[in-house]
């Protein structure tokens, strides 16, 4: 009887609420609609291809061997594969950047664009400019 009787002050309590609250949840005071802001440094393809005609743009892919086999880059551009696991290894960054010079525009893509933003994060640290990209878009 006690079971019963709290289920219907609940359900009553519930109903009384939903009436008397007619706006939407995103206009409740307190709350804010977040709208994602997209990385400064994040490029398309198409945007890197428009940068080659100001400066020399360098497309590094920075998958694994399985992925870069599966799917290929679509540019106009030159893509130079080099996976990321090698870059971090030794001296893979020091390598790399010797062919690169410090005015060029690096563009680094992945699947998703989290390793490009990390290789892109390093070589920036070392004094270069250089962009991240995606190969799936979101």
């Amino acid at each position: 009887m006690k079971r019963i009787a709290l289920t219907l002050m609940l359900l009553i309590s519930i109903s009384a609420a939903a009436k008397s609250k007619k706006r939407p949840i995103s206009r409740e005071p307190g709350l804010r609609v977040i709208t994602p802001v997209r990385d400064p440094f994040f490029v398309t393809l198409a945007e890197a291809e428009s940068l080659s005609a100001k400066t020399k743009v360098h497309v590094i892919d920075v998958r694994e061997e399985r992925e870069f086999n599966e799917l290929k880059v679509n540019s106009k551009l030159k893509v130079l594969f080099v996976p990321l696991s090698e870059l971090s290894r030794g001296d893979g960054y020091k390598e790399l950047l010797k062919s690169i010079p410090k005015g060029d525009l690096i563009v680094f893509i992945c699947a998703n664009g989290a390793r490009a933003k990390l290789a892109r994060d390093y070589v920036v640290a070392k004094g270069y400019d250089a962009r991240f990209a995606s190969l799936y878009k979101f």
